[in-house]
């Protein structure tokens, strides 16, 4: 599906698909048979290119793609393809386009999520989880959850995982706060200022309302560093989970649990 610059409804597209176009190519454009030493420059080019045409998004990881003349992005736990088309020559993509979709090679390989994996690393390097929000026993199913006290579906997850624990079926939450408005993150602060940051977090997100606000330097740093690792990951929802390096978008429970229940087995 291609989309048009400046199209307001790209993250709405984005949320709201539940299913990916499937693109045929040849194994030859897949793999090339000969080694190519791709042109960096063009690369970045092409890369400021979409940055300014398509500002909206964050661009985790920017490369060739399998088909000629069009460039994969990372943009946050998704794939999404740009060509920037120049009809005119005079250098500037007015009819640059994204293609939102799954790209398969002649044998049947899902190249997109190929690459979705390898830059998962990438993603990863962004965010430093020493300083997470750690909850729960170290012995426990990890994921890795980036939340907003203002959330709630983040709060809807937040009481899943408490009934889970109550249950015996504790999770060790590494959180990254991924709030962005003055008064989401005057609530982060006030759970990081905290002497009992679980007591406090578990306050706000059980719908409390503290009559004051704790603030901090190092809570507030603390929180501004959480937003800034968000954005450079390209978190535009949230929950957002990282499961074993898999980014889920949104509270997807039946996903959870498979998960978790896969990790308890092992």
């Amino acid at each position: 599906m291609p989309v048009k610059k400046n199209d307001p409804s790209i993250l709405a597209a984005l949320a709201m698909s539940t299913a990916l176009t499937a693109l045929a190519v040849s194994p030859s454009n897949a793999q090339p048979q000969q080694p190519v030493t791709p042109d960096q420059s063009v690369i970045a080019k092409a890369e400021a290119q979409m940055g300014v045409t398509f500002s909206n998004m964050s661009i985790v990881d920017f490369r060739e793609s399998p088909i000629d003349g069009l460039y994969q992005a990372d943009i946050g736990g998704r794939i999404v393809y740009y060509y920037p088309d120049d009809q005119d020559g005079d250098g500037v993509p007015e009819d640059s386009m994204l293609i939102f979709g799954q790209i398969f090679n002649q044998a049947g390989v899902d190249l997109t999520s190929l690459a979705l994996q390898e830059t998962q690393a990438k993603r990863q390097e962004l965010v430093d989880l020493d300083k997470a929000l750690v909850l729960g026993p170290p012995d426990a199913p990890a994921i890795v959850e980036f939340s907003n006290p203002d959330c709630g579906y983040c709060r809807s997850l937040n009481r899943f995982l408490e009934s889970e624990a109550e249950q015996g079926h504790p999770v060790r939450r590494k959180i990254i706060f991924s709030a962005w408005s003055a008064a989401s993150l005057k609530k982060v602060e006030h759970i990081l200022c905290a002497e009992d940051q679980e007591a406090s977090f578990n306050e706000v997100y059980g719908g409390v309302q503290p009559e004051t606000l704790t603030t901090c330097p190092e809570g507030k740093a603390l929180a501004e560093a959480h937003a800034h690792m968000s954005r450079s990951v390209g978190i535009q929802g949230t929950p957002t989970l990282w499961l074993d390096g898999r980014s889920v978008e949104g509270f997807r429970q039946a996903e959870l649990v498979a998960f978790l229940q896969a990790k308890r087995a092992n």
